[in-house]
C-alpha cells in the first residue's frame, strides 16, 4: 500500500508538470552586474585570496556526486546524479543542472531540474544552500521537494566545503568572505 502511495505521487506530480507548465510565463533574466573583489591591500583582515575557477569546482563536485544517493527514510529509492553543469552567478549564488535518474522501487523516473545554491559564510565556514529548485520554467516550492534535496544538498555542501577546508587547515586561516564573479569563486581568508 505504501509504495501505491508514493507512485500515486509521482503521478499527481508529473500530471501537475504538464498541466501547469504551458500557464506559467518565465520573466526574462536580467544579467547581474559581475562584482569586482577589492585589491588586497584595501581588504580588511584578508591574508591570503584564492581564486578558484568555475570549472574546478564543476570536476570536483561532478567526482563527488557520481555514486548513487539514498533518499533517507525512503528504503528503494535512489538518487543517481548524471551530467552535472555547474555555473557560478555573480554575486552569491551557483546553480547545479544535473539529469537526477529517480529510482522508486524500481521504477526509474528521469528528470533534469536546476537547483540554485546560495554561498554565504559564516564562523570562517562556507554555507551553502538551496535557494531554489526548478524543472524548465516550473519552479518548485522548496518545502515540496526539501526532503528529496536534503541527501543532494549535504553532497553538494560538503563537496565545496571539503574543497576549501584542506587551504583553511593548512594555513591555520579562516574563511572571512566569498565573491562570485563571473566564472571565478574569490575566497578571502584572514586570521
Amino acid at each position: 500500500m505504501h509504495i501505491l502511495k508514493k507512485l500515486l505521487w509521482l503521478t499527481v506530480l508529473a500530471a501537475l508538470l504538464v498541466a501547469c507548465a504551458p500557464t506559467i510565463e518565465q520573466t526574462p533574466a536580467q544579467p547581474a552586474a559581475a562584482p569586482t573583489p577589492v585589491p588586497m591591500e584595501q581588504a580588511e583582515g584578508v591574508d591570503l585570496r584564492i581564486e578558484i575557477e568555475e570549472s574546478f569546482l564543476a570536476t570536483t563536485l561532478g567526482e563527488q556526486l557520481a555514486e548513487p544517493i539514498e533518499i533517507p527514510d525512503q528504503p528503494g529509492v535512489v538518487v543517481l546524479v548524471q551530467d552535472p553543469i555547474f555555473d557560478l552567478v555573480p554575486a552569491d549564488l551557483a546553480r547545479l543542472t544535473a539529469s537526477l535518474d529517480l529510482d522508486v522501487y524500481g521504477i526509474t523516473v528521469a528528470v533534469r531540474p536546476t537547483i540554485s545554491l546560495r554561498l554565504s559564510v559564516e564562523d570562517g565556514q562556507v554555507l551553502v544552500s538551496v535557494a531554489g529548485v526548478s524543472l524548465g520554467d516550473v519552479n518548485f516550492p522548496l518545502d515540496a521537494v526539501a526532503d528529496q534535496l536534503a541527501p543532494v544538498e549535504a553532497q553538494v555542501r560538503d563537496g565545496l566545503a571539503g574543497a576549501l577546508q584542506g587551504v583553511t587547515e593548512m594555513t591555520g586561516l579562516e574563511v572571512r568572505s566569498i565573491l562570485i564573479a563571473n566564472d571565478t569563486l574569490f575566497v578571502d581568508l584572514g586570521r
